[in-house]
């Protein structure tokens, strides 16, 4: 039994209909120092809110969906119980900016009589933090993974969520006082 759920998972990462990335609710688990200053995300105009991820290492189209607001549910999950976070980068000591969050998946099995059979994602992302004076106060650009691998085309939106999650909590370890 468990094989044919296997096969059937397989058949719809690489045939029938795409993918699905849903908007999320990231919650990344991070620790730093409390603040009294006022943090705001931006995010650059290139990171789209719906788009589609083309086919890729043998893995099916996926559509994306609500991406922009599921960075930002992550951005106030991540630093909401540390700073006072605004909407308006105007009003805030710290600006986050995301330069870049793309998304890519990836096998991590591959079968040759089907092909692959399970997958995780990849978030490649640029972030450079600056107070309110303007001046860089810290940079990252790395690739946050997923917590895990999937092989149910029906967590794909979970295991990119995770990804979200991974990389608010790279960002948070490198550019934060712990």
């Amino acid at each position: 039994m468990r094989s044919l759920l296997v096969i059937l998972s397989v058949i719809l990462f690489l045939q029938g209909c795409s993918l699905k990335v849903m908007q999320m609710d990231p919650k990344p688990n991070i620790s730093i120092n409390e603040s009294d200053k006022s943090i705001a995300l931006v995010l650059n105009d290139r990171i789209e809110d719906m788009y589609v991820i083309p086919e890729n290492r043998g893995i099916k189209k996926a559509d994306v969906e609500g991406w922009r607001n599921s960075l930002r549910a992550g951005f106030e999950n991540a630093f909401g119980d540390y700073y006072e976070v605004k909407k308006d980068e105007n009003e805030a000591d710290l600006i986050l900016i995301l330069k870049r969050a793309e998304i890519e998946f990836s096998p991590t099995s591959v079968s040759t009589n089907v092909g692959v059979t399970s997958l995780e994602t990849h978030l490649t992302f640029n972030a450079q933090l600056k107070g309110g004076d303007g001046k860089t106060v810290g940079r990252l650009a790395k690739t946050a993974n997923s917590k895990g691998s999937i092989t149910d085309p029906d967590h794909v939106t979970d295991n990119v969520e995770s990804a979200i999650e991974s990389m608010y909590e790279l960002i948070a370890e490198d550019m934060f006082e712990k």
